[in-house]
């Protein structure tokens, strides 16, 4: 019998790494059903090879490539469903979030001070480049508890690194507890009073433009106490 679906059928797998010729007389197939009960699907990859065994290993690999591929055209759900951050239009939030990538640091840290707001800080408490801070959060008496060192991109290794290090030398200095670093998209919140390296004093992180229900702690720990 032949099909011609575009990708495999849901829970479909490769059981006979068979081919054969369909009835316009140069178009494959392959058998995704078993010897007993064949079923036949049409694959692209093939048509540019013979149907013999030597072409289906050139244009397909193994029987292992095989199953890889047919794996990578069935769907999967995402194990862990994305839930939108709970702060206030947190859709405009993410509109903003996604327009900063690739901007210039400041654009960043407009995007970090708008989302403190919608968390509840004061937006006069909110203030940019006190000395060489990004972005720091200070209390009624002026005094910055918490250090924002903002970087384009936290997926960038060195970036990551450098943030780390200025924003626990800016705290340091400054006697501020706690260190945030970020991109704008990508959050990690420290307490500097939890040990004696990064691991021991990360207390949450969480990315924005991919929330889940377990990253709320996180993210509360950026809120007013």
């Amino acid at each position: 019998m032949y099909c011609l679906p575009s990708s495999l059928p849901p829970g479909a797998e490769v059981h006979a790494v068979d081919v054969k010729t369909g009835p316009d007389g140069h178009s494959t197939f392959l058998n995704v059903g078993s010897d007993i009960e064949p079923v036949w699907i049409w694959r692209p990859w093939l048509d540019e090879s013979s149907n013999s065994s030597e072409g289906l290993t050139s244009a397909a690999g193994s029987d292992a490539s095989v199953r890889s591929k047919a794996a990578l055209s069935t769907p999967t759900a995402d194990p862990v469903p994305k839930i939108l951050p709970p702060v206030e239009h947190a859709t405009d939030l993410l509109d903003r979030v996604r327009e900063s990538s690739g901007l210039p640091e400041r654009n960043h840290e407009d995007v970090v001070k708008d989302l403190l707001v919608r968390l509840g800080r004061d937006v006069r408490r909110i203030v940019f480049q006190v000395g060489r801070i990004d972005v720091a959060v200070q209390d009624s008496s002026g005094r910055t508890f918490m250090v924002v060192e903002v970087k384009r991109s936290l997926t960038s290794a060195p970036q990551r690194d450098d943030a780390l290090r200025k924003g626990f030398d800016y705290a340091s200095r400054n006697g501020a507890r706690s260190v945030v670093i970020t991109d704008g998209d990508h959050f990690e919140i420290y307490d500097r009073t939890r040990g004696f390296d990064h691991a021991a004093m990360l207390c949450g992180s969480f990315r924005l433009t991919g929330f889940r229900e377990s990253d709320v702690a996180a993210l509360d720990l950026l809120r007013p106490r």
